[in-house]
């Protein structure tokens, strides 16, 4: 990558400082307590010797013919590939995490999981990832490593059940008492499809609420399968498990959105819950736990794109937002919507944006968010949802007016922050278009604050560029809130500008006029 110009160097370092400163049916399985703190962490036990890989297969096939232990013909090839991905550059990371299909993991999978809750990578550690992939799953070119071919028995076969069980038995995989337990039972239907419910406290509700659309994986070794959970938080996994497993929460949501926190924009947040029963488990997640902001920022997004998007009939934001969550170190919290991944990557102003900021390969930039959370973790849920609401009605102004339009905006914020203030003290000049775009994202965050929580506060009043005219534009025309968007277009960059743009879509001049002018417009 060439060397970035001054003004590249500047607008970075100025974004930086801007977002430090800134904007279930069946329960006859074991649960959690309904609130408990993760116990320190997972960590990495030792090393196993992998059961389902091709060579303990056969080898456990022998075993079986030789005993006269199998009523049938069986033969084993290899059904999967455990591999290692060593990403060289940006492109190559994007396609990674672009496969949804993959089920990645931060460390190798023939290792004991030790503990609950975030990953800690052992000191030193290389940022490579590790997952499983059908023998015929296509990379699309992305190079890896092999570290194993697999044999991972896919259907619900009585002998199938035996070759399982006789590999966990020769690597040492497998307690005395749990063969005692699988050998009493009847070896077909041993396979158990994990089912539960995710569900986060809700401190303004003071009970349970499933986690929305987010991934649940369980494994054990090399055999994983993952699912997502409903509108309830409710999962079941469509693959079946003759072992207890582990249970994961991975913070990719089936709407698109991805949270990321303790791996930064290598992979998404993970929120390991131990080795239970492969009947299945509910994970229920308490504010004492780091994945308490994780599980409720996720249901604030999912209600935004769900509920309040269907609601006021606002266009979503893109599908494919990357969200980072930071505890927030002091008393401030709050988020910022800089759309870094958008900025660079919309192709219809690519050229154009590389140019004026003097980028030939836009590596450093890629794997940047598109929306940063500050919070302090011991804010009430109403107030997470605040923030998540406010940033992603800027997402969805930026997917209105593009990366151009977003660049300006980002870079005036950067430059009002080098001053002390993110919005400036007036309507001067470039910074007008930071009142336009803070003034819809106030003013829409109040709408969902007060449809989701019946909370009627409408915040940032006596800052200069006065969200209060939207509502009582609402109020005294009819207008709702859709069409008040509809005029937040790329040519809107100014309140004069917005003013004239709503008088022309709808008309109500004398009100409109009204409206803005008791506010100094």
């Amino acid at each position: 990558m060439k060397k970035t110009n001054n003004k590249i160097k500047i607008l970075l370092t100025a974004v930086m400082l801007f977002l430090v400163c800134a904007c279930s049916p069946d329960t006859d399985y074991p649960v959690l307590e309904p609130y408990p703190k993760d116990p320190g962490g997972t960590y990495l036990g030792e090393k196993i010797d992998n059961p389902y890989s091709l060579d303990n297969m056969k080898k456990a096939l022998s075993s079986l013919q030789q005993a006269g232990q199998l009523s049938g013909n069986v033969s084993i090839a290899p059904t999967h590939l455990y591999i290692k991905l060593t990403p060289q550059d940006s492109t190559e990371l994007n396609r990674i995490l672009e496969d949804t299909t993959l089920n990645l993991f931060p460390y190798p999978l023939d290792y004991k999981l030790e503990g609950e809750g975030p990953y800690v990578a052992p000191v030193g550690t290389e940022a490579d990832l590790y997952t499983v992939i059908p023998i015929d799953h296509d990379m699309n070119g992305i190079p890896y490593v092999l570290i194993e071919e697999c044999f991972i028995p896919e259907d619900e076969d009585h002998e199938l059940a035996k070759l399982e069980l006789e590999s966990m038995k020769l690597t040492g995989n497998i307690t005395e008492s749990e063969i005692l337990q699988l050998e009493m039972e009847e070896t077909k239907g041993l396979w158990k499809k994990p089912r539960g419910r995710v569900a986060v406290y809700n401190t303004k509700s003071e009970e349970l609420q499933g986690v929305s659309g987010v991934k649940v994986l369980v494994s054990w070794c090399v055999k994983i399968a993952s699912t997502y959970t409903d509108e309830y938080g409710n999962y079941r996994i469509n693959r079946g498990y003759l072992f207890d497993v582990h249970y994961f929460a991975i913070f990719r949501n089936q709407e698109g959105f991805s949270l990321y926190s303790n791996w930064g924009f290598l992979l998404p947040a993970i929120h390991h819950v131990g080795r239970h029963n492969r009947r299945g488990y509910d994970i229920h997640i308490g504010t004492g736990s780091q994945a308490w902001p994780w599980a409720t920022i996720n249901n604030a997004a999912h209600v935004f794109y769900n509920d309040m998007c269907s609601s006021f009939q606002i266009n979503k934001p893109h599908s494919d937002l990357r969200i980072w969550y930071w505890d927030a170190r002091n008393d401030e919290s709050t988020g910022a919507a800089p759309m870094l991944q958008h900025v660079v990557y919309d192709t219809t102003s690519l050229s154009g944006l590389l140019l004026a900021l003097g980028i030939s390969q836009p590596f450093l930039i890629t794997g940047l968010p598109d929306l940063f959370l500050f919070q302090q973790r011991e804010r009430a849920t109403e107030n997470y949802y605040r923030t998540v609401f406010h940033e992603l009605s800027h997402a969805a102004h930026f997917k209105q007016v593009g990366s151009l339009y977003w660049a300006t905006y980002i870079y005036q914020i950067c430059q009002n922050s080098l001053g002390g203030s993110l919005y400036g003290t007036e309507p001067n000049g470039n910074n007008e278009i930071v009142g336009v775009g803070e003034m819809w994202g106030y003013y829409f965050d109040y709408k969902c604050h007060k449809s989701h929580f019946n909370i009627d506060e409408l915040r940032k009043q006596t800052e200069w560029f006065k969200p209060q005219i939207l509502k009582e534009i609402e109020e005294e025309t009819g207008l709702t809130p859709a069409e008040i968007f509809m005029a937040f277009t790329s040519d809107v960059c100014k309140h004069e500008e917005l003013r004239e743009k709503l008088k022309e879509l709808y008309g109500h001049d004398d009100i409109i006029d009204a409206c803005f002018a008791r506010h100094g417009f």
